[in-house]
């Protein structure tokens, strides 16, 4: 069987170079990868885009290259992608120990202290007392205010002047923001226009801050994340000053993304048609889909013409020769390396990747997720608050398979000591725990080592492992377990997991990015995800993710 890499290898060397494919990404990869200042542009130009997972990956891999003393200013301007990132993925906490690290290496310039103030607004919005957030948002309103007397920052003098209309000081807030109107532009369009914007709103003048609005919106086209950012702190503050945090929403067009699941082998030209309509009618922006049948290959395809961004999610290697333009077109290309799977198992877990990545990626854009099917819709949509489009009544065999097994496992990876006794016991107290659990055994070797478990859903793997790290926790598991879990197509443990396991903190639940994405698509409210780091970062441009896994209910059971 190919390896994950030369899979990959194999499909870019399939793909020609082009200014928006992924192979572009990749050739601009490799120049990061010498280069710490085209490192830190990529990592920007990622965060602009919501691919976050990607300027972590490019960020972390350049700063680990990195002498402190021979490159300061790369150092710091990586720790503050790296920290962007974090902090636009929902890891506020980590992203505030990356910039103390900063403030210990070198002085604080604006771009440091405009994040920190950023990450106390962000700690302010999860504060569990009006106190705790108030306190939060003039310690985040000092932060911008010192960027600001320190080299006159656009970036920072705005959020200080928005940050003082937040909280009430309405002097300061329009002495501030006249301040910033007198500052000359940035060559940045999309900041430059909503920062004016934002300043006209905290003086009254609504006329002029619409007309500063609209370039910002066509500036962020291709910018989504960035562009969401914008529309939260318009929203805020409309809010305060209007009592209505829609009063601007109008000038900002409508946009969404769209994840397409499809099983057969072609759409018809009126099915075509309707499809066309529907994205355009819908303002779909970005559409996700795997590549695994000649409907999802004509999704894309026909979503590309449109002006729709395309994201192709590929079962393995490429599937046929005559579907590689769909994949040409696409701005993002992940690979699934399904291994030895069972018929059909590739193919639907790529479909779940996609699903997850639209999520992701419609949450990062701050915009609607669409889903459209050619048949019958898969049943883990049922959780998606808008109703699936579906482009033809799906017959009774394909009503069946969306309710079923779809082939997509978990596999468990629990390392234990390499003695072979206290793996053995390892063993045997899973077997205990989990009783007749239709859960499938394997080992990496007879001498002990990793134990792997293939479990028939992410649901089953996920509350095995959580009751397994009690007992561990507990005392009634004596050994230092490290536990992993990896989303598979099949049943088949995948054997590779056991050099993942080596490589992290023994006592926690692990998760690879695949899993990670799935199992925020089922467990959105149960559990928490908290991202650790990116491993085997040459093997692709995103690696391998690893996040922590622990219980959403405040318990920490799993920090």
């Amino acid at each position: 069987m190919s390896s994950r890499r030369e899979l990959t290898e194999q499909l870019m060397d399939e793909l020609p170079a082009s200014p928006v494919s992924f192979s572009g990404w990749r050739e601009r990869v490799a120049g990061a990868r010498k280069s710490p200042r085209e490192a830190v542009q990529l990592a920007r130009e990622a965060n602009s885009r919501g691919e976050h997972m990607l300027a972590l990956a490019l960020a972390e891999g350049a700063l680990r290259r990195l002498s402190l003393v021979a490159s300061p200013h790369e150092t710091v301007s990586l720790r503050q992608q790296i920290a962007l990132a974090l902090a636009r993925s929902g890891e506020t906490e980590q992203a505030f120990e990356v910039l103390q690290d900063s403030l210990v290496a070198s002085p604080p310039d604006a771009g440091v202290l405009g994040l920190l103030g950023r990450l106390h607004k962000d700690f302010a919005e999860r504060a569990r007392t009006a106190a705790d957030a108030e306190r939060h948002l003039r310690q985040a309103g000092e932060f911008y205010a010192k960027g600001f007397a320190l080299e006159q920052s656009f970036h920072c003098g705005i959020n200080a002047a928005v940050l003082a209309a937040l909280t009430g000081e309405t002097a300061l807030a329009q002495k501030t923001a006249r301040c910033v109107l007198q500052l000359p532009p940035v060559e940045d369009r999309l900041w430059s226009s909503a920062t004016i914007a934002t300043a006209w709103m905290i003086c009254g003048d609504e006329e002029r801050a619409r007309e500063a609005l609209l370039p910002a919106d066509r500036a962020g086209a291709t910018r989504r994340a960035d562009l969401a950012v914008v529309r939260k702190e318009v929203r805020k503050l409309a809010a305060v000053l209007h009592g209505d945090s829609g009063f601007y929403d109008d000038c900002f067009g409508p946009a969404a993304v769209a994840a397409f699941y499809g099983r057969g082998e072609k759409l018809s030209d009126k099915e075509c048609a309707r499809l066309a309509r529907w994205l355009e009618d819908h303002r779909v922006v970005c559409a996700w889909s795997a590549v695994a049948s000649g409907e999802e290959v004509e999704f894309l395809q026909r979503s590309a013409p449109l002006g729709v961004e395309t994201c192709a999610v590929l079962p393995g290697a490429m599937p046929r020769s005559d579907w590689q333009k769909a994949v040409e077109r696409a701005c993002y290309v992940d690979l699934v390396d399904g291994g030895e799977a069972q018929v059909g198992g590739a193919d639907e877990l790529a479909r779940y990747i996609a699903t997850a990545r639209a999520a992701a990626r419609a949450a990062s854009w701050d915009v609607p997720l669409l889903t459209v099917s050619a048949g019958a819709p898969p049943s883990f949509w049922e959780s998606f608050p808008r109703e699936s489009f579906v482009l033809r009544e799906p017959t009774p065999k394909e009503s069946a398979a969306a309710t079923c097994g779809n082939g997509v496992s978990a596999v468990l990876c629990i390392s234990t000591s390499r003695e072979k006794d206290e793996h053995s016991l390892a063993a045997t107290h899973l077997r205990k725990i989990w009783g007749d659990h239709p859960a499938r055994h394997g080992s990496s070797n007879d001498s002990g080592g990793p134990c792997l478990f293939a479990w028939p859903t992410i649901a089953d793997a996920v509350h095995g492992a959580m009751e397994l790290q009690k007992r561990v926790q507990s005392g009634s598991v004596k050994n230092s377990c490290t536990f992993v879990l990896h989303a598979s197509a099949g049943p088949t443990p995948d054997a590779r997991l056991s050099d993942w396991a080596r490589r992290v903190y023994p006592g926690r639940i692990h998760t690879t990015g695949r899993f990670a994405d799935l199992a925020a698509l089922e467990f959105r409210k149960k559990f928490d995800l908290s991202y650790v780091g990116t491993i085997d970062c040459q093997a692709e441009p995103l690696g391998t993710r690893l996040y922590q896994l622990r219980s959403g209910h405040g318990d920490g059971a799993a920090r």
